[in-house]
């Protein structure tokens, strides 16, 4: 007889920035302002912050080109290598991306310090840290709790934040003797 192991997980993918959201509603144009955001992030990471252009840029050709040499729109983080991006700096940035089907909010309840600090011109990287610590004691109800523990009353103001998650992927592992089996899966919870 031989052992079964299984494990997985659940992962907030709005804890993330979302890679979508440097197109703007309608997909056709970049999000000058997300550009912006991504580029503080990848600067926090240690990756080139002109990254966040060649990305927007590719997504935005993958949406928006019916040319056969155009790119695919990739569906995953790990597909970005498709617009070139090498696979050393996918592995560094894919903690704190992701790569969803619309434009979403980050969730300041699940968001690391460096998502908050990224996307929130606002907040200096104390401040961004200060909220991460706080909101793990008590999280937060509302964007106007989080801006009052932030001490910043406009904080987060604009629609790029909730307290809430609506996109979540799941992992699964099952290793059965010598046999392994992974799986992903793209979750959305409808309200």
């Amino acid at each position: 007889m031989q052992d079964a192991f299984l494990s997985g997980e659940i992962v907030d993918l709005q804890s993330r920035m979302n890679l979508r959201n440097l197109l703007d509603a309608s997909g056709k144009a970049t999000s000058q302002d997300d550009v912006l955001a991504f580029a503080r992030l990848f600067e926090r990471l240690a990756v080139p912050g002109n990254l966040a252009v060649q990305i927007a840029t590719g997504l935005q050709q993958a949406a928006n080109s019916k040319a056969a040499s155009a790119p695919l729109m990739p569906r995953t983080v790990r597909q970005l290598s498709w617009l070139g991006v090498d696979p050393i700096v996918l592995a560094r940035i894919e903690p704190y991306v992701s790569l969803l089907p619309e434009r979403t909010t980050v969730n300041l309840n699940t968001a690391s310090a460096e998502v908050i600090w990224a996307s929130n011109t606002d907040l200096d990287w104390a401040s961004a840290s200060q909220l991460v610590q706080v909101r793990d004691s008590t999280p937060f109800n509302s964007t106007p709790d989080a801006a009052k523990a932030a001490g910043n009353a406009s904080a987060f103001g604009s629609s790029t934040y909730s307290v809430t998650t609506q996109y979540f992927e799941a992992r699964g592992r099952l290793r059965l003797g010598e046999n392994v089996l992974s799986q992903r899966s793209l979750l959305q919870r409808k309200d």
